[in-house]
């Protein structure tokens, strides 16, 4: 059995705001060879589906916020 070791390539980025760049985020996702993207702030909604983003290659884990929170504090 071969034990070999890889490598993990993994992608994060906060992208505050991902519904106006889905094409070229999806192009971008396209010509790279991660193993795991990790995105945060997309503000996307149900109106837009994962595979717009990533094609059939990931398993994609979505948590959209249907409301906005205001916090404030004293």
């Amino acid at each position: 059995m071969d034990n070999k070791c890889q490598d993990l390539i993994i992608y994060y980025q906060n992208t505050r705001g991902l519904r106006s760049k889905t094409t070229e985020f999806f192009n971008n996702v396209r010509a790279s060879d991660y193993d795991i993207i990790c995105l945060t702030e997309t503000w996307l909604k149900d109106g837009v589906c994962s595979s717009e983003l990533f094609g059939a290659d990931y398993t994609v884990f979505r948590r959209d916020v249907h409301k906005k929170v205001m916090v404030v504090m004293c």
